[in-house]
């Protein structure tokens, strides 16, 4: 059940319901997470995620008088892709080719996400956040109600309209801090926080996004782009390299180095090359391998032979 205004617009500021009601029905409909920090209120990947701030991204509006206001919540954007793969069965992200170039299409259109592993725990989700080009875009309304529907121009499918750029976002996930949601007992994670929170513990976020730009200013109040900069996707001209040594890197929480270098090799497109490869890597390596039913058990390795 939501309980929500007739209204968000009043002292001059004008909001339509829109946003507030996608982001709290993928709580209802979906079980979709709060990506920002709920303890302080603060974003963190801003605008990039419905269930983040994504559902406060506004824009110029004209009105038919032909003067102008500033709403915010028409159009929100798309979810993470972490959470969208939960919503059916086409999303299944791929892992990435080591020593080979791959293409990743935009994913508001199509259900296709690049993983890099990390550790046990961690890895990375590459998506292409594409912006259709256009100065303007147009909304279909309900002819009686006026009530918004969605984009009609470009096309119906550009919810991404108003994000403050495009081109690849590199997502982190630490599944050790993400509770899962639905299953019994609630806290199966190993580094669940205290109020199950999945960004309230900023030493360790579950869900984050690598800034392009390295300046971690997602959250940041003191920054313009605390919501979001057309600077956080990596594409050709702006930063085309994440690894290890970068800035920023890919490191996981655990500092461990992957030896994996990201190189991006176009600007914005429908269509993105990505290159990936590894410095080092024993043949055979990296094993995956899963827990035992009832979690991790400890056990004895006799690494040198000696039968002791």
């Amino acid at each position: 059940c939501i309980i929500a205004p007739e209204t968000e617009s009043q002292d001059g500021y004008y909001s339509t319901l829109n946003g507030v009601l996608a982001h709290e029905c993928g709580h209802l409909f979906y079980g979709f997470f709060d990506v920002y920090d709920f303890e302080s209120g603060l974003p963190v990947v801003g605008y990039w995620s419905l269930m983040d701030s994504g559902n406060q991204v506004g824009s110029r509006i004209r009105l038919n008088d032909g003067s102008e206001i500033f709403a915010t919540g028409l159009l929100p954007p798309s979810i993470d892709p972490y959470q969208r793969q939960n919503t059916g069965d086409a999303l299944r992200p791929v892992e990435v080719a080591y020593g080979d170039t791959m293409t990743i299409l935009d994913s508001e259109r199509h259900p296709d996400v690049r993983r890099v592993g990390l550790s046990s725990d961690e890895f990375l989700l590459i998506e292409n956040r594409y912006l259709a080009p256009s100065s303007a875009v147009e909304l279909a309304q309900d002819p009686v109600t006026h009530v918004v529907l969605g984009p009609l121009t470009p096309d119906s499918l550009e919810y991404d309209a108003l994000l403050p750029g495009g081109g690849m976002l590199v997502w982190h996930v630490d599944e050790s801090v993400i509770i899962k949601e639905g299953f019994t007992p609630l806290d199966t994670s190993l580094r669940a926080n205290p109020d199950y929170g999945v960004n309230t513990n900023p030493v360790r976020l579950g869900l984050s996004l690598i800034e392009a730009d390295g300046l971690g200013d997602l959250g940041d109040l003191g920054s313009p782009y605390f919501l979001g900069s057309p600077f956080d996707p990596f594409f050709l001209s702006n930063y085309a390299v994440l690894s290890d040594t970068t800035h920023p890197n890919l490191l996981p929480h655990t500092k461990t180095r992957p030896h994996v270098t990201l190189s991006f090799l176009d600007d914005p497109l429908p269509a993105m090359r990505l290159a990936a490869s590894r410095a080092w890597q024993l043949p055979g390596w990296p094993i995956s391998v899963s827990f035992p039913a009832g979690g991790p058990q400890l056990l004895t390795v006799d690494a040198d032979g000696d039968l002791v």
